[in-house]
């Protein structure tokens, strides 16, 4: 991969449709992790050791956790075709420490998160969309906000729910 071709994809707009479809098809698989072409999705909390897993993150972060490991590893095994990681709440989490851990990661790999509860730095390569409204995703100071929803329930599901 060309430094050209990794400047392309850093700044090429992401199509949220199509994200957002990518995503809601891991829900509805029950499929924590989805390699479609070049991008990898990572879904957020949907059974009970994802709770234990919320419930942990903000004292001991996410490396430790299985799911974490899963990341690392799909990442890993297709990191040569892999251009876009895409998470959505825990899943947005998880990608995020993925992107703090790997120089390559930030290199060569646009990172798109949607409700991401992870309050950390900055990066070049990732892009933080949340919902004014989701009160998991308050700290994130980095997300770019879209409607205010009142429910905060509903405003954390918010992009999931645009099909």
């Amino acid at each position: 991969m060309s430094d050209d071709d990794d400047s392309t994809i850093l700044n090429k707009e992401p199509n949220h449709e199509e994200i957002i479809k990518q995503l809601n098809t891991g829900y509805e698989k029950h499929q924590n992790i989805r390699v479609k072409g070049d991008t990898m999705y990572v879904i957020g909390t949907h059974n009970i050791s994802d709770v234990a897993l919320d419930v942990t993150l903000p004292f001991a972060g996410p490396e430790w956790s299985q799911r974490y490991r899963e990341v690392v590893k799909t990442y890993h095994d297709n990191r040569m075709r892999i251009k876009y990681i895409v998470g959505h709440s825990l899943g947005a989490n998880l990608v995020s420490h993925l992107n703090k851990n790997s120089s390559f990661v930030r290199k060569h790999t646009k990172v798109i998160t949607y409700n991401n509860p992870y309050v950390g730095i900055e990066y070049s390569n990732q892009e933080d969309y949340s919902n004014r409204g989701d009160v998991l995703t308050i700290f994130n100071r980095y997300a770019q906000m879209s409607s205010l929803n009142p429910n905060p329930y509903a405003a954390h599901f918010e992009y999931m729910n645009r099909n």
